[in-house]
């Protein structure tokens, strides 16, 4: 999930291109480093919606939850975005 780590450590970053690498951000975020590479490849299996905000906390980055009546007559989805700002 690209974004979810914020603008250091994204999924589909390259560790040298983040300054982080994966080990140092896990242990930034308190996990261990497999587990942060479940994560950056999508498997949330076992992670709380609490815990994967935390963890993007940890690595500095802001986030919004934004609820919002589905367009058309469809279960909901989630949709989640990085924003550049500046």
């Amino acid at each position: 999930m690209p974004g979810l780590l914020g603008p250091r450590l994204r999924g589909d970053d390259p560790p040298s291109r983040s300054g982080l690498t994966q080990t140092a951000a896990a242990e930034r975020i308190g996990i261990k480093q497999p587990d942060l590479s479940k994560v950056l490849r999508g498997n949330f299996a076992g992670f709380s919606l609490e815990r994967l905000l935390a963890a993007a906390n940890a690595m500095g980055a802001d986030f919004e939850i934004q609820f919002k009546k589905a367009r058309a007559k469809r279960p909901g989805r989630a949709v989640v975005r990085e924003y550049s700002i500046g």
